[in-house]
């Protein structure tokens, strides 16, 4: 897997996300427009607390754990992501900051979407 970012092709995805299946062709253009492919290597951190959502992001290979930090600078698990899973949905109910930070357990090639 090559690092960096990638231009997406939705058609070319053999990901089936209910929800993005269901969009209208208005929505599907807007939602291709707005989207690229990035490859995270282990340990890279795709979000952290505190941190502003730009959007939605899918992860299409690999694995993403979300956490908190706890007492004593421990990490909390509170997910790991699986491919066809999604990080920041509350990004589009207007969530202000991220609540958890995520990391890339192995290499992971993660689909973002911007608001």
């Amino acid at each position: 897997m090559d690092t960096g970012s990638q231009e997406v092709n939705c058609n070319s995805c053999t990901l089936d996300v209910q929800c993005l299946n269901r969009l209208v062709p208005g929505e599907q253009d807007f939602e291709v427009a707005n989207k690229v492919m990035v490859t995270y290597l282990k340990g890279e951190i795709l979000c952290k607390v505190g941190g502003f959502p730009s959007g939605v992001k899918t992860v299409l290979e690999g694995f993403v754990k979300v956490f908190v930090e706890g007492p004593g600078h421990r990490n909390i698990i509170m997910k790991i992501l699986s491919p066809g899973e999604f990080l920041g949905l509350a990004s589009i109910c207007g969530c202000v900051t991220y609540s958890y930070t995520a990391t890339a357990l192995n290499e992971c090639l993660v689909c973002s979407i911007e608001r």
